[in-house]
């Protein structure tokens, strides 16, 4: 699924990444794809693409449904996805930005959540 996410050819990508976000809907889904190495790679190179609406918008909704649960955190909340939430926040239409708000809600609501400083250092407190 990684590679077909990383596809040179804008429909697949956008496929796969809607193929993911529904994945990442159930709590099973969530878990597994955030113990895949591959898949938080390509979720990390994606949201460097803020440019293509509807592709940052999937990315921005698989980022809420991986942090919905507190036990993907550890693996989620990397300085590259910190960085690309608040490329987010700062560029990406509304639908997307609200899924990336939900996302740092989800973060920082965790109870004793070591990674509330990631989502400081990285601005993406400061973009909200």
């Amino acid at each position: 699924l990684h590679r077909l996410m990383l596809s040179k050819w804008p429909p697949l990508r956008l496929s796969a990444t809607r193929a993911l976000r529904n994945f990442t809907a159930y709590q099973a889904g969530a878990a597994e794809a955030a113990a895949t190495q591959t898949i938080i790679g390509a979720v990390e190179k994606l949201l460097k693409m803020v440019e293509d609406d509807r592709l940052i918008t999937e990315v921005s909704a698989i980022i809420a449904n991986l942090t919905l649960y507190r036990d993907n955190h550890p693996n989620i909340v990397t300085p590259r996805v910190c960085r690309g939430l608040a490329a987010v926040l700062q560029k990406a239409p509304d639908r997307a930005r609200a899924y990336a708000c939900n996302a740092a809600r989800f973060v920082a609501q965790g109870k004793g959540s070591t990674h509330h400083g990631a989502l400081v250092e990285c601005g993406v407190i400061g973009c909200l």
